[in-house]
């Protein structure tokens, strides 16, 4: 009876394997690069550094990778800049003022600029309709507001006498007026509407005790509240501003 032929056969896998092997290894390598890659963790970065080199050899020993978390910094000569155009615009808002026989108050308090305009100046008596004559100031105004950049809240205030005309039933409404007066003739001087909003005080702010003429037009003005970042904010220049205004 004839031998069963036997197979020949090579042992040990097959060679197509080991290529498919070695694939599948550098597909793997890849992935893990770029879900690594995706989410950038310094410490996580260092470590797979590590076991690349020590894996392909791509890496010098002396390599060093370094990344930045920190913020960048803002030059120096470009704060001190801003800061004297700042006081620049304040003076010049204020000798406006002046000179047009109008009262403007500014000081500085926290990280917030606050502008006081006086009621006469910007309207006539019970109205929330802008005078001519302050259009000067608030081009100034705007002016002083796009130099510092920041939110800006307009508070509309007014004396306690209850108001007779029939438009605005109360002082709550003649303040918000007056206020949304102000954003209005800003916004078309070209400060972004998304910077301003406005606020009605009424009579319940008041600077000083409306016990005569004097107190209550000093009480009726618009105050706008301006926001500085912190190199504008900061209590050196503050001091700096708040000095010069006194002077």
């Amino acid at each position: 009876m004839p031998d069963t032929a036997k197979c020949k056969c090579e042992e040990g896998a097959p060679k197509w394997l080991v290529t498919f092997a070695d694939l599948m290894s550098l597909l793997l390598t890849f992935f893990v690069l770029l879900l690594s890659f995706s989410s950038v963790q310094e410490a996580k970065f260092h470590e797979l550094a590590g076991s690349l080199k020590g894996a392909f050899g791509v890496l010098e020993s002396q390599t060093v990778i370094s990344v930045n978390t920190a913020p960048p910094r803002p030059n120096v000569t470009v704060i001190q800049l801003r800061q004297a155009m700042v006081q620049r615009e304040v003076a010049a808002l204020k000798s406006m003022a002046d000179s047009l026989g109008a009262s403007v108050e500014v000081e500085a308090n926290g990280n917030q600029l606050i502008v006081k305009l006086r009621g006469r100046m910007l309207f006539p008596s019970g109205s929330g309709e802008l005078n001519a004559a302050a259009t000067p100031i608030l081009q100034r105004l705007a002016t002083l507001l796009a130099t510092t950049g920041g939110n800006v809240q307009i508070e509309g205030h007014t004396d306690d006498r209850p108001i007779t005309n029939g438009r605005y039933p109360s002082n709550w409404e003649l303040s918000a007026g007056r206020a949304l007066a102000v954003l209005r003739a800003l916004q078309q001087l070209g400060i972004p509407p998304s910077r301003m909003s406005a606020v009605a005080k009424g009579e319940f702010h008041p600077l000083v005790p409306n016990d005569s003429p004097a107190n209550r037009a000093s009480n009726r003005r618009v105050e706008l509240r301006v926001e500085l970042d912190d190199a504008l904010g900061a209590p050196d220049f503050i001091a700096a501003l708040n000095a010069a205004n006194q002077s």
